[in-house]
């Protein structure tokens, strides 16, 4: 992870380019990372993390323009931040999910190994995670196009992880942005989803654009990456593709669960 400047106690806010900032939360297990990509009529968040810091004072303390969040998947680390009227974009099989997201004991997700740092003061967990807020909330499916103005980002649908899953793609500045469709570390591929296979055709819808690529932009863990993973992405799309079951590529893995 690049060194940033923590904010509120939780978040590293690091600016990668102009316009772009990655928020991330080292502080849970597996280091969830957001983004705040700024156009010139609105910004967009890209996920909203685990919640656990006021992540909406984070984005207006960056930006002065209107806000609308789009959701990679339906993981409740992927919605945590998100606050009261706020407009989300999600793929149709998500939306559908989003009644389940909410954990049955949210005390439960900072147990264990959770948490890698103290949480931030002022925080209750008592009254963390208790209901999704009022949102407003909107599909979105392959070949729309999230318009910010000067910086537009195409959908690509990216199943494997979750059925629903989406990558994002501006191509102007070579960014891609793949949520939990491919990160370092273990990526869980759902069996729901389509299985290795259909995330083996994600990987290679990823590495289709390596060669354009400046930075890939992952939902977790190290952030950014350099796109020239991306041509073990496609070896490791091809061994999934012929055998069907995970695999070990070195700093990364994939597993079935």
């Amino acid at each position: 992870m690049r060194e940033g400047n923590p904010l509120e106690g939780w978040y590293q806010v690091v600016r990668l380019a102009s316009g772009l900032w990655m928020l991330a939360e080292p502080g849970y297990r597996g280091c969830p990372v957001s983004y705040l990509v700024a156009g010139s009529s609105r910004a967009l968040l890209v996920d909203a993390g685990t919640g656990i810091g006021p992540l909406a004072e984070v984005v207006r303390s960056l930006v002065r323009l209107p806000v609308v969040a789009v959701a990679t998947h339906v993981h409740w680390d992927r919605l945590g931040g998100l606050w009261p009227g706020l407009r989300l974009y999600v793929d149709r099989r998500e939306r559908e999910r989003l009644a389940e997201v909410m954990p049955e004991d949210p005390r439960r997700l900072l147990g264990g190994d959770s948490l890698t740092r103290a949480l931030p003061q002022g925080f209750d967990p008592d009254r963390w995670w208790r209901q999704l807020p009022a949102l407003d909330i909107h599909e979105i499916a392959e070949g729309q196009v999230l318009d910010l103005g000067d910086r537009r980002l195409a959908v690509w649908e990216t199943p494997g992880h979750t059925a629903g899953s989406l990558s994002l793609w501006e191509a102007r500045e070579g960014w891609l942005f793949t949520g939990d469709t491919f990160h370092l570390g273990c990526v869980r591929c759902g069996e729901e989803a389509g299985g290795m296979r259909a995330l083996a055709s994600s990987w290679r819808r990823l590495a289709s654009v390596r060669g354009e690529t400046t930075l890939l932009l992952p939902g977790r863990g190290t952030a950014p990456l350099s796109s020239h993973i991306l041509e073990r992405v496609e070896r490791a799309a091809q061994q999934l593709e012929a055998t069907g079951t995970g695999g070990d590529f070195g700093d990364f893995a994939v597993i079935l669960s």
